[in-house]
């Protein structure tokens, strides 16, 4: 297996779990449960990719056709899923009397399989990998790391009375938003680096110490300014 796919899948990976395990780990579930719900989440990712594999090249025109409209949807998906609050108290299921607040406990985990099954998807597609079973490679990294994170979330609310969820909330918030930001910013770098430049030329003398007498005025005027302001 390539080190880029293993050390980028590792990467998707660590985040999303994260994110997936401290949801279950916050949960109504108990411990057989969240094992056998980590091994679902496991299945159906494996599944997804195996099933979305002949569309990889479709996929992968799309996300570079469209690079800003696809940076700027990980960036919602990332703040959605660090806005999405995991601190409640899951465990006191007196708390949980109707089905739907069940349910809506694991609405962020869809959202984290469908991440990493494209994220191992494009990666598979850039590495060049054409290995059948490195889906059931990753989706058993997966579950194992569901499992952990699950197991190590409920000790730390139960054993030690702290909720992790909102420090990688805060994480994946600060993630999504520069991620917004730099998919603005860096396309109007990239190809301002790409035009040719040209020397500037100076037309009239005469301008250029007029613009420069001018900001001194300015900048005299503010330092007096600062000055009578402070001596009041």
């Amino acid at each position: 297996m390539s080190n880029t796919f293993f050390a980028g899948i590792v990467l998707v990976l660590l985040i999303l779990s994260t994110k997936t395990g401290i949801i279950l780990g916050s949960s109504w579930l108990n411990r057989k449960q969240i094992i056998l719900v980590s091994i679902i989440f496991g299945v159906i990712l494996m599944i997804s990719v195996f099933f979305m594999v002949p569309y990889t090249d479709y996929i992968a025109q799309i996300t570079e056709k469209y690079t800003l409209s696809v940076s700027l949807l990980l960036a919602f998906l990332l703040i959605y899923l660090g806005n999405k609050n995991d601190s409640k108290n899951f465990l006191n299921t007196n708390k949980l009397r109707k089905r739907l607040d069940r349910c809506l406990v694991f609405l962020p985990c869809p959202f984290c399989l469908i991440a990493i099954s494209l994220s191992v998807l494009l990666a598979k597609a850039q590495a060049q990998i054409f290995h059948r079973f490195s889906e059931l490679y990753v989706s058993f990294i997966f579950v194992l790391l569901l499992i952990i994170i699950s197991f190590v979330t409920r000790f730390l609310i139960t054993g030690k009375n702290k909720n992790p969820g909102n420090t990688f909330n805060t994480f994946l918030l600060f993630i999504g938003l520069m991620t917004g930001i730099l998919s603005l910013f860096i396309p109007n770098f990239v190809s301002s680096a790409q035009m040719n430049f040209s020397p500037v030329i100076l037309e009239s003398l005469k301008v250029v110490l007029f613009v420069g007498l001018s900001l001194g005025l300015l900048m005299a005027i503010g330092y007096i300014s600062k000055r009578n302001m402070i001596n009041r």
